[in-house]
């Protein structure tokens, strides 16, 4: 199913367009703990997140929500969740997808063991609250930053792979690039589930977790393609035991939210 992530960076977005390209399902960023560049700024929520969501809700489209990640203490990870969920709440009734924590910002730990923890308060407060967690990555910080929890749904960031490439690590959804449809930059995302709408019958359902394998560096060197610098993507390759990275799309991602306060 094609779906698109969409947060202030579109401005006013064109949600009849979309309809018209056949989108089926986006992901709306709701809320932020803090600017990427400012320890002080606090959460907030994005400014588009509102009316994309009842646009949304308009046209049919089924949606969920995510939220960039900022914190620095296990009691920072329980605020951001608090404030996510109050954000996210208001739409409850017409959000069918998940709610997502987004996991990229400078801010965040690159200790293993602490962001794990920090994850796991954040998506047990997410579905304590009535909603369904998932938790966006790319493939590095899956290997090096993170021990997922596979009980959860993963939004994979892999850009310019393959369809195979992506199910190997078993997403939910996989943002596979930009989606060249519209006026703006969009990310273009595919969903590897039924969508499903969930009733309280279901909720009660104990499923198996399932067992994500992920590819060996062997068969990522083998297989991956690579990316140039600067179309958008964080990309990192294995040589020997260094990582060679190019931040264009971290920087991106992470630099636009620098205008937010400015008004």
């Amino acid at each position: 199913m094609k779906g698109i992530d969409i947060s202030y960076a579109q401005d006013v977005f064109n949600w009849e367009r979309a309809v018209e390209t056949g989108v089926s399902f986006a992901m709306l960023k709701s809320s932020q703990g803090r600017l990427e560049y400012r320890d002080d700024s606090g959460a907030f929520e994005d400014p588009r997140f509102a009316w994309n969501a009842k646009e949304c809700a308009r046209l049919g489209i089924p949606f969920g929500a995510y939220h960039f990640l900022t914190c620095r203490s296990d009691a920072e990870a329980r605020e951001e969740a608090e404030y996510f969920c109050s954000v996210i709440r208001h739409y409850a009734g017409q959000m069918s997808l998940w709610a997502a924590v987004d996991l990229e910002s400078r801010h965040l730990p690159n200790d293993k063991e602490t962001l794990t923890r920090y994850v796991k308060i954040f998506t047990d407060i997410v579905a304590a609250n009535g909603f369904r967690p998932m938790i966006y990555t790319n493939t590095d910080w899956i290997r090096n930053r993170i021990n997922l929890d596979t009980t959860v749904p993963l939004w994979l960031a892999l850009w310019n792979s393959t369809e195979e490439y992506a199910r190997a690590y078993n997403p939910a959804i996989w943002q596979y690039g930009l989606d060249t449809s519209f006026a703006q930059a969009v990310d273009g995302d595919l969903i590897f589930e039924e969508i499903e709408e969930e009733t309280p019958e279901k909720k009660q359902e104990e499923e198996a977790p399932k067992v994500r394998r992920y590819p060996s560096w062997e068969r990522f060197d083998a297989e991956e393609q690579g990316i140039a610098d600067g179309e958008g993507e964080i990309f990192f390759r294995k040589r020997g035991i260094l990582q060679a990275q190019f931040a264009a799309w971290s920087y991106f991602k992470s630099a636009e939210e620098e205008h937010l306060r400015e008004d």
